[in-house]
């Protein structure tokens, strides 16, 4: 249900960037396009790197929990659910940085072709609206990234306590 829901959101919210890209594309400067272009693969940058240093940490330690035969099927699963939830934006972030790049040369050569002229604000109109739908799923890839810090917390803070609990008896 929740699944269907977050679905249907993603959706609405591809429909409302669409919307807005082409309500505003005419009015944006090739400047502000710029800028939007900036942030997004910066931001990706960051959330690359940030997740692969953390994956890389985290790889070795969660195999090694997973091999252990003393956890339990569902403490395997959690293991691999907080893998998956690191490698889902870490993975959208390399694609991110790849569509940048590609802009990045289309950008340079597009401007002279003479048969792309007739089409610029079509271009420029998909161009916003990629860079809005970039923009969304970077942002749900953040709280996405902020969650499984959280649950990871939570899980050691426990672990700690478990811990010390068996320790003092």
């Amino acid at each position: 249900m929740i699944k269907n829901l977050f679905k249907l959101l993603n959706v609405i919210a591809v429909i409302a960037i669409g919307i807005a890209s082409y309500a505003v594309c005419d009015r944006l400067s090739v400047v502000q396009i710029g800028n939007l272009y900036n942030s997004v693969i910066s931001i990706a940058a960051i959330i690359f790197g940030v997740l692969g240093a953390w994956v890389g940490l985290l790889k070795n330690q969660i195999e090694t929990s997973i091999k252990d035969p003393t956890i339990s099927r569902k403490e395997r699963q959690s293991h691999v659910d907080r893998m998956s939830s690191l490698i889902k934006p870490l993975s959208l972030a390399c694609l991110i940085v790849c569509i940048c790049i590609i802009y990045n040369f289309m950008a340079g050569v597009v401007p002279y072709i003479e048969y792309y002229k007739n089409f610029s604000t079509e271009i420029k109109c998909t161009a916003i609206f990629i860079f809005g739908v970039v923009s969304y799923f970077q942002t749900i890839s953040i709280l996405n990234i902020a969650i499984t810090g959280i649950d990871t917390y939570l899980e050691i803070k426990y672990l700690a306590e478990e811990v010390s609990e068996q320790s003092q008896r």
